[in-house]
């Protein structure tokens, strides 16, 4: 896949929290994501692509690393043999 940017605006808190004035806390509070079940990420589908609180994707919305925690526990971990 080809992206314009890429934004990591999670701070020092891993955990995505429901305010705040950064872009996170903007997207929560417009609805456009939500937390994963277990409120270690974001709630994405198998491919990484966000979820709204109703389970619809966010058109061109990815989310990676420890906002994925939830589901895969990271993207990019390594398995142990």
């Amino acid at each position: 896949m080809d992206f314009d940017m890429a934004i990591l605006c999670i701070g020092t808190d891993n955990a995505p929290h429901h305010g705040g004035d950064h872009i996170l806390g903007r997207m929560f509070g417009g609805g456009l994501i939500v937390r994963d079940s277990l409120g270690l990420g974001l709630a994405t589908d198998k491919v990484g692509r966000c979820l709204t609180d109703d389970g619809s994707i966010v058109p061109n919305l990815y989310a990676m690393d420890p906002l994925r925690r939830g589901t895969l526990w990271e993207n990019i971990a390594v398995p142990e043999f």
